[in-house]
């Protein structure tokens, strides 16, 4: 077949008819080579000459504009789809060094706590020691939990809304773009199947696990070290108990081997009770 030459279903999407359009107009005369071929350019003349347009006699629409208008509407739901997947997921590593950062950040203010509070509770009783104690840790995890909740609030505020993306209006393009996006949903669910990907709601019941664990090991501080807080000879070794003890309550945080890895602040603490023994 030449490049001129049709087929009638060729001819038909050529014009954007119907199959049963195109055998109408070849029974009222539209010219057909003896192999049934259509040539596009005696065709043209043909319909030129009977006034002809693009709709059929019913006055339905164009079948070729049907046809981009379906196309239209699935590459903006696969386009919708990927966006909600992209938006309930999340990069494993940027997850992790965003929470090692957020432990290294923790580890900082809780050390300047044990600081601060080393030097007011020596020469205390027992039960004075746990109420300073108690009443210092709920403070700090609610102004904690508060910075945090601000900190949130302020990056939902600056991400930028998503406008509504214009579509393509070319067939062409339309296709071309349902190709690329498709491939793009492949490759986010190959990244969730490999584990380079997770979903948000993973994401956040982890970190809400550690973040009791941790909170939990903290708010029982108190009554775990109250006696030997009581009878310690000075600030330094007061600090070295209270660091100690949040370097645990931090380790539920990371899941293990913060001080190491993390906080030399609170391993060079911890040595200084060495010192001190």
């Amino acid at each position: 077949m030449t490049s001129g030459n049709l087929t009638k279903a060729g001819f038909a999407r050529d014009r954007g008819f119907t199959r049963q359009h195109v055998n109408r107009l070849v029974r009222e005369g539209l010219p057909v080579q003896p192999d049934g071929l259509i040539n596009r350019q005696k065709a043209r003349a043909w319909l030129a000459k009977h006034r002809v347009g693009l709709r059929d006699p019913a006055g339905s629409p164009s079948v070729a504009a049907a046809r981009l208008r379906k196309l239209a509407a699935r590459v903006a739901a696969l386009l919708r789809k990927v966006d909600a997947l992209e938006q309930s997921t999340i990069s494993v590593a940027d997850f992790h060094a965003c929470h090692r950062e957020t432990c290294t950040a923790d580890a900082g203010a809780t050390m300047q706590l044990a600081s601060a509070l080393a030097p007011m509770l020596v020469g205390r009783s027992s039960d004075d020691v746990h109420a300073v104690l108690s009443k210092a840790i709920h403070d700090f995890l609610t102004q904690s939990a508060d910075a945090k909740t601000r900190q949130a609030d302020d990056l939902d505020a600056a991400e930028p809304p998503r406008g509504r993306r214009r579509l393509p209006t070319s067939e062409a393009k339309l296709t071309a773009l349902k190709l690329e996006t498709e491939a793009h949903r492949l490759e986010i669910q190959n990244a969730l199947a490999t584990g380079e990907l997770q979903g948000c709601a993973a994401a956040e019941v982890w970190i809400f696990n550690r973040v009791r664990g941790s909170r939990d090991r903290l708010q029982a501080t108190p009554s775990r070290i109250a006696p030997l807080l009581a009878v310690a000879k000075d600030a330094d070794a007061a600090f070295a108990l209270l660091a100690d003890e949040f370097a645990t309550a931090l380790d539920a945080l990371d899941g293990g081997g913060f001080v190491a890895r993390r906080v030399p602040a609170v391993v060079a603490a911890l040595r200084r009770v060495g010192k001190g023994a």
